[in-house]
């Protein structure tokens, strides 16, 4: 639980984004952890002092935020948040393109069995609006491609496997799909 609390604290910090909450985040870990361990002498289990820590990171995500920031920290957050609302707007926009077309395919044409892989599609599509929205936030770019190009093979994979085998009947031999997906993850691992 220890490391999960000071997980948040990073994340807080990362999206507040100041060299002050940087400064100030080894103190507020260190505090919020006093807190917990309080908690748990006090007869508290793990779990309980945890989600009361947890429900008090918003004030301390405000007390971070309100810590003085430079001119420059105030410009460059005004870009990542414009981006941001790009991309949340654009994800809404395809997922309700996606589940509208999902439904309709579905019905009108009754194949159910297979329309099923169009929300996956709007997933992999989602996933690299998060690649994008990682890149802008400063993670690095090999970080984001690795992670992001892994989620999207193993959906390309499992989804393969699920409609291959329903459309063959073969599912003692598509398994092997699944073989070509390690293969390919060692090739992002590789070339990434």
């Amino acid at each position: 639980m220890e490391k999960e609390i000071e997980k948040r604290i990073d994340n807080i910090c990362d999206e507040v984004g100041s060299e002050s909450a940087m400064q100030a985040k080894s103190e507020t870990v260190e505090k919020l952890l006093t807190e917990y361990h309080n908690k748990i002498n006090s007869g508290k289990s793990e779990i309980e002092a945890y989600r009361e820590i947890v429900s008090d990171l918003d004030e301390v995500r405000e007390e971070l935020d309100k810590l003085p920031k430079t001119e420059e920290e105030k410009t460059d957050r005004k870009p990542f948040k414009s981006i941001a609302t790009l991309i949340w707007q654009i994800s809404f926009v395809v997922w309700a393109i996606a589940l509208s077309t999902y439904f309709y395919v579905s019905v009108k044409y009754n194949i159910w069995h297979l329309s099923w892989l169009i929300p996956v599609w709007a997933l992999m599509g989602q996933v690299l609006l998060e690649m994008i929205l990682r890149f802008n936030k400063g993670k690095s770019l090999s970080h984001v491609l690795k992670v992001g190009l892994t989620i999207i093979l193993w959906m390309l994979v499992v989804s393969s496997f699920i409609a291959v085998s329903i459309i063959t009947g073969a599912w003692h031999m598509t398994w092997i799909i699944f073989l070509f997906g390690g293969v390919f993850q060692l090739l992002i691992i590789a070339i990434v």
